[in-house]
């Protein structure tokens, strides 16, 4: 029975092992994929990045920004805002930093009041200096030439026209005359929507698959968090919030969590991190977007894609599960019917041994006569040779 019970742990405990090693691959494979997956949604964020670099480029090539009518100039810049659906401001400035003209509508057609930008002079912003002295946030190897670039913030110029904090960043680049000279600034003030959709989108389709607890986060240069979702805590809602005491405030790194250690160093990879405020365990991929082919180096960003493990896993997790219980039924199972046989067994031995016993008896009482009578025999053989 023993050695019957000490195979059946050792076949149990190799096949636990064996079991134990698959899942360690099949984590290892996770982590892999939600980089993959991160990789994914930096290169849309990229790729929607290079399109507003181009827009401002297609919007300051209108020669009707050249003209002195400015009715036209605002119905030109309306029909950009109305187009593209991503901008706030479309602004233009002359070369003394006073208003042109501006969109005085939204994309969504109501009316803005626009003559608000008209009491603020711009000549010491960076992006206007900067736009106007044609020092523009340029990588000519990856076609991003011609326009300056600011880095995600609350931007005032919007928040001002629309009365209500917009975050976002800008795209600026200088107007030139017929003969070549700088005569003005286009601004175009981009709500950060046009990055929060990508990222809206791909948590839609993850979801799909059974990963609500997906959440994102983007970090700037100095580990600042510049968007934070997680519609999970939020009950599914997946509009994308902007909370101030975060936002631009909050930095990751800071906590010691090493994912966002190494976006700042520039580094990407994958990772299985604990959440600190959750306490749950996560699979991490992060991706930082200073290489990506159609994304300015400068600015650094960095993503952070995270799921609960039970997400990821939680079907190899399931149909493991039913092996052990399998396992475990059948080990008792087993153990029983080593019992049982070892019990039968063992009592026919003793059947045996019992009937031997009597056996070996009768042997010796057998004996035991047969040496009287071989005695007898030997007296009266005695007595008759002394008779003789």
């Amino acid at each position: 029975m023993g050695l019957s019970l000490g195979m059946m742990i050792i076949m149990a405990v190799i096949t636990i092992l064996m079991v134990q090693v698959l899942n360690g691959k099949q984590q290892s494979i996770a982590q892999g994929n939600m980089e993959v997956s991160a990789q994914g949604v930096a290169a849309a964020i990229s790729s929607s990045f290079k399109q507003r670099y181009g827009d401002i480029q297609a919007f300051a090539a209108n020669q009707v920004l050249l003209y002195s009518d400015k009715v036209m100039i605002t119905d030109a810049l309306n029909t950009y805002v109305k187009l593209y659906q991503v901008y706030d401001i479309i602004a233009l400035y002359d070369i003394e930093g006073d208003l042109v003209a501006s969109n005085d509508v939204t994309f969504e057609g109501k009316p803005l009041d626009a003559k608000k930008l008209e009491k603020e002079n711009v000549t010491n912003t960076p992006w206007f200096k900067n736009a106007k002295l044609l020092q523009y946030s340029e990588e000519k190897e990856k076609g991003l030439v011609g326009a300056f670039v600011e880095d995600f913030q609350l931007d005032e110029l919007s928040s001002n026209v629309y009365g209500d904090k917009k975050y976002g960043n800008s795209f600026s680049k200088a107007i030139f005359n017929l003969e070549g000279k700088v005569v003005g600034v286009l601004t175009a003030r981009a709500n950060f929507k046009w990055a929060e959709k990508e990222i809206q989108n791909f948590y839609n389709t993850v979801k799909k698959n059974g990963m609500e607890t997906t959440e994102f986060t983007l970090l700037n240069n100095k580990g600042e968090v510049i968007v934070d979702f997680d519609p999970f805590i939020k009950n599914g809602n997946t509009e994308v919030m902007h909370d101030a005491n975060v936002i631009l405030k909050f930095k990751l790194a800071d906590t010691g969590y090493p994912a966002a250690k190494d976006l700042l160093q520039g580094k990407s990879g994958n990772a299985f991190l604990k959440h600190a405020r959750k306490g749950v365990e996560q699979f991490v991929g992060f991706v930082s977007l200073k290489e990506n082919p159609d994304f300015y180096s400068n600015l650094g960003w960095g993503l952070l894609m995270r799921a609960e493990e039970n997400d990821i896993l939680g079907e190899v997790y399931a149909s493991v599960r039913p092996f052990y219980w399998f396992s475990a039924v059948f080990f008792f199972a087993a153990a029983f019917f080593a019992f049982f046989w070892a019990n039968r067994t063992s009592s026919q031995l003793v059947s045996v041994s019992g009937r031997l016993k009597d056996a070996a008896e009768k042997t010796s009482n057998t004996s035991e006569s047969l040496g009287s009578c071989s005695s007898e025999l030997s007296a009266c053989n005695n007595e008759q040779a002394a008779a003789v």
